[in-house]
């Protein structure tokens, strides 16, 4: 277990929760309503959930190869985001996802979109995914995804359907990042025997 990424996730997603449950509280926001998890939204959330990790690996690994847009975003993800989160196990992946997928869209759709809108919400969630200059690109897809979100909310008018997509991308790409860094070691030591 990485515990100093895990420690990081804690303090970042709880504070973003705890923000989105004194905002709500305050605003009289029902999230409780938009809390009841119906079969429907269980199963639309993970089929939804596959579909967009299907269509993120699609877009990046193989749309790299064609489009400069994606091509800057998996530079990024290889070189930064990547090795951040190589050593996570299972279990910290798991965790980190259920954080992140409850606590972003409690914030960003549940109470952020409650208050400015789809668009908006979404374009200061991608803002939320950058982490330096180069990584806007990654801002703008962010966002793309972030209305994606939205739009699941206000169709299901319920958070559960969004939360459990973000839950299931999350840790579907953090167990790729694991796998893939273990893959590129593994190579790189096979090219070092070869010499």
């Amino acid at each position: 277990m990485n515990t100093q990424t895990l420690k990081l996730a804690v303090a970042v997603e709880g504070g973003l929760l705890a923000v989105a449950l004194i905002w709500a509280s305050f605003q009289r926001l029902p999230l409780r309503a938009a809390l009841t998890l119906t079969p429907i939204d269980l199963l639309a959330g993970m089929l939804a959930g596959v579909g967009l990790l299907a269509a993120n690996y699609a877009m990046i690994t193989h749309g790299s190869r064609y489009c400069a847009f994606f091509r800057r975003i998996k530079t990024l993800l290889d070189s930064d985001v990547i090795p951040l989160f190589r050593h996570l196990d299972l279990t910290t992946s798991l965790v980190i996802s259920l954080l992140s997928g409850f606590a972003e869209e409690l914030f960003f759709r549940g109470v952020l979109q409650a208050n400015v809108g789809l668009w908006l919400a979404s374009a200061i969630f991608g803002a939320a995914h950058i982490w330096k200059k180069e990584a806007i690109v990654y801002g703008v897809y962010a966002s793309i995804i972030g209305v994606a979100f939205g739009g699941c909310y206000q169709w299901r008018g319920n958070l559960w359907m969004p939360i459990l997509v973000h839950i299931v991308n999350n840790f579907g790409a953090l167990l790729y990042y694991a796998h893939h860094q273990q893959q590129r070691m593994k190579e790189a030591n096979e090219f070092e025997n070869l010499e």
